[in-house]
């Protein structure tokens, strides 16, 4: 009883680890759900320990074993929460998915929670918390008193919040939710430990499965599917007669594994369409891209994998039919014939993309132009003909999952396209992260929609006029660094557009008034005098300057064992880089806190774009310098700078300093030069289109 009793003190220990500064708000809900176990079974512990003071004996031994074993499985979930700090999975992404939960996680299921993280395995997976929560254990082993008023296993998370919120003080109570999360999820995907920003629309995958498994019956379980694809026990038994002589045993070994391959499909398939319901045509582009790198294409390829995964071929045949549906909002084809590109955007290459999949798939709408599949009773081999079974299922069943798919997420809430479609390839062509002025929030969807137009229309045309495989390579980076900076940027509320006072009087003086930073600002992205500030707030702009915010992402610069660095010195350079600096993301509405001598890095909201003719000079406000507070950077920021400004925060005061992200923490004064740079003299160094500090 004492060693269990300390597991469960220490489990709180880890919990009480997770905090709400370095966790998203999600993990820190999740970890109050699971601090409802230590939290009982300790008191269940003491309770024990006071009846039996010379140690447990014959049921009551076997309960406590039960309890240590509950306790263990606990302890193996909170890798979970670890994992989804901001250091390894980025707060945009979990953002992001959060909008897309609540626009399209269906309210009548009930309240849901999910975390991101990294996978362990190059895979993408779904982990449903909730449910494995509700089989951990019986009221029997846990509750034999009945404390809890849960008589059933699935009840018991429930009754463990309720008795948790209820032993706690007025004040604390009221931070807590009355009801528990019925619904908790941890998705996950090892790109977010590469930033491989392009592949983040792949993460609707695993919550298109995290809606279907909060469903009751189960999405994919809907009785028109299973109608549909059920396979009968008698049809296997046929089967195999009529291959030669097999035992029953040997039938209902078949049996299962036919039926599981067909119940793993529809699964996948329905998770695919959610998926590409919820996020259009970057969905499509991500996955196919992906599984291009992970899965073979044979020539001869089951229409249902042996694994039950649907065969790539016909997934992607499946994927493109609903992007291709007249009645889909992202479909690209219909999008192209309601809004009319500029004339500057060739984005015939689009439809040539998706032309060529059409061609690689032998896509047609019709479920009969599938490549044939034949009648499994005339098929000699027998596991071809198990395979014919299992794909006929499927097809037969397809349009009740397509069906499926459209009833959850209506085709009114689908993900669509707006005409800053372009608008967002144009930043991004610009080296601009494809943000709006006014940016609305759930654009999740059309900038990564955007993302892949732009990468399959220009950036791969980039990245072959490189001249080596690494520049290649690091303008892939960029390009996922600038997608990354625009998801960061989603608002959680619609933003308003500036107003700003704009002058069409020519430049007289070299530094830049309020009306000409303002007609900068306004000039298309393309100009080559534009000057971008993304995202710009309306009272950013003052008389002879530009206000700065202050953004989310700090590095302390912290003490190692390094006997010391010499400057210029590249090898020393990368090692302190890397070892002595400690990332951190701090939420808006949360603060960091600098003490007194601390120095540390921080970086501007705002993503800064200079014209050839234009430089800048950085100021800190002189309010904050009252305060002890120095802002201080390398002021001169040259043309043609890409990125958001970083700043080298110091504390010259006596007492600590509370920094919020978003607020105004510089000025910055735009200079123009006496001639425009030529192209090659622009800066392009390391820290160009760089997003973090």
């Amino acid at each position: 009883m004492g060693a269990v009793a300390y597991q469960a003190a220490a489990l709180n220990r880890e919990l009480e680890r997770i905090n709400e500064q370095d966790y998203p708000p999600e993990a820190c809900q999740i970890r109050d759900v699971f601090r409802c176990w230590p939290e009982f079974i300790l008191s269940e512990l003491v309770e024990l320990h006071s009846s039996n003071p010379n140690g447990a004996s014959g049921h009551t031994a076997v309960r406590v074993r039960t309890l240590g074993l509950t306790l263990q499985t606990v302890y193996s979930f909170v890798r979970y929460l670890t994992a989804s700090s901001a250091r390894q999975a980025p707060p945009s992404v979990q953002s992001a998915l959060n909008q897309l939960l609540r626009a399209h996680f269906p309210a009548a299921y009930g309240r849901p929670l999910c975390i991101v993280r990294p996978q362990w395995s190059y895979n993408l997976s779904y982990v449903p918390l909730s449910r494995m929560l509700e089989t951990l254990a019986s009221p029997a082993a846990l509750d034999p008193n009945s404390i809890l008023p849960a008589t059933k296993p699935h009840e018991i998370p429930g009754a463990l919040w309720t008795w948790r919120r209820n032993s706690l003080g007025p004040e604390e109570q009221k931070s807590i939710e009355a009801d528990p999360p019925k619904h908790i999820a941890v998705l996950s995907f090892a790109g977010l430990d590469t930033h491989d920003a392009l592949l983040y629309p792949i993460l609707a995958h695993e919550l298109g499965h995290f809606i279907d498994f909060s469903s009751e019956p189960l999405l994919n379980l809907s009785p028109d599917i299973v109608a549909k694809t059920q396979i009968a026990f008698q049809d296997v038994i046929a089967l195999l007669a009529s291959k030669g002589p097999t035992s029953l045993v040997a039938a209902n070994m078949h049996w299962k594994t036919v039926v599981t391959r067909v119940n793993t499909c529809v699964r996948e398939l329905l998770a695919d369409l959610l998926g590409l319901r919820m996020m259009g045509f970057g969905f499509f582009a991500a996955q196919t891209e992906l599984l291009k790198t992970t899965t073979s294409w044979p020539d001869v390829e089951p229409l249902v994998s042996r694994s039950g995964y649907p065969g790539t071929k016909f997934r992607f045949w499946s994927l493109l039919r609903a992007l291709l549906q007249r009645d889909f909002r992202g479909n690209l084809r219909r999008f192209f014939e309601d809004v009319t590109p500029p004339q500057s955007l060739a984005l015939t290459n689009l439809e040539h993309y998706l032309s060529e999949w059409e061609s690689l798939v032998q896509y047609s709408a019709n479920l009969q132009d599938l490549p044939p599949i034949v009648d499994p009773n005339i098929e000699p081999d027998l596991q071809r003909a198990l395979d014919a079974l299992a794909a006929n299922a499927v097809l037969r069943g397809y349009e009740a999952i397509l069906e499926v798919a459209r009833t959850t997420i209506p085709d009114a809430a689908t993900a669509s396209l707006s005409p800053a479609f372009y608008d967002r390839i144009v930043r991004l062509r610009a080296d601009l992260p494809p943000s709006l002025p006014a940016e609305r929030q759930n654009s999740f969807s059309e900038v990564m929609a955007a993302a892949w137009a732009y990468q399959l229309t220009y950036g791969e045309e980039r990245e072959r006029g490189q001249p080596d495989h690494a520049s290649q390579l690091r303008e892939y980076d960029k390009t996922c660094r600038l997608v990354m900076k625009a998801v960061e940027l989603i608002p959680d509320s619609d933003a308003v557009a500036a107003n700003l006072a704009v002058t069409d009087a020519a430049e007289a003086g070299t530094v830049l008034s309020k009306r000409h930073i303002s007609r900068r600002l306004e000039l298309p992205p393309m100009h080559k005098e534009h000057l971008a500030v993304v995202p710009l707030y309306g009272k950013s702009v003052e008389a002879a300057s530009m206000d700065v915010r202050l953004g989310s992402w700090f590095v302390a610069l912290r003490r190692t064992r390094l006997p010391g660095v010499r400057l210029g010195h590249e090898t020393s350079d990368k090692l302190l880089g890397r070892i002595g600096r400690e990332e951190t993301f701090v939420s808006p509405g949360n603060r960091y806190l600098i003490h007194p001598g601390d120095l540390i890095l921080g970086a501007t909201l705002e993503f800064v774009a200079l014209p050839g003719d234009l430089m800048a000079f950085v100021e800190g406000k002189s309010k904050w310098g009252r305060l002890g507070l120095i802002v201080a950077t390398a002021s001169q920021v040259a043309p043609g700078f890409h990125g958001v400004i970083v700043l080298e925060l110091a504390n010259a005061g006596t007492v600590p300093i509370e920094l919020e992200p978003g607020t105004p923490i510089a000025q910055i004064v735009f200079q123009r030069m006496s001639e425009p740079m030529p192209a090659e003299d622009l800066y392009r160094g390391k820290f160009y289109c760089q997003v973090r500090p």
